[in-house]
């Protein structure tokens, strides 16, 4: 009898054990988790800015490029309305 209530307590003792290292796997599992997440939502903010970055150099040369095209275009219809008129 008491061989068997000791038995009974050594695997009480033993599940009590497995749930309270199965708890702790968790938790550090959940924080690498996070950590993780973290990580990538960082990641994810750095490229949306470097995208945002490289839109607004690209609209800055499209936006000067115009600018040359009309200044040029101008030149031209002037040209064209006085042929008589040097542009310089």
């Amino acid at each position: 009898m008491r061989a068997r209530l000791e038995k009974q307590e050594e695997t009480k003792k033993f599940i009590n054990d497995f749930i309270k290292e199965r708890e702790a796997w968790k938790q550090k599992e959940r924080s690498r988790i996070d950590e993780e997440n973290r990580r990538i939502a960082e990641y994810a903010a750095l490229q949306a800015e470097r995208l945002a970055t490289q839109q607004s150099k690209k609209q800055a040369v499209i936006a000067e490029r115009n600018a040359i095209y009309e200044k040029a275009s101008a030149r031209v219809k002037l040209l064209f309305a006085n042929p008589f008129l040097v542009v310089c």
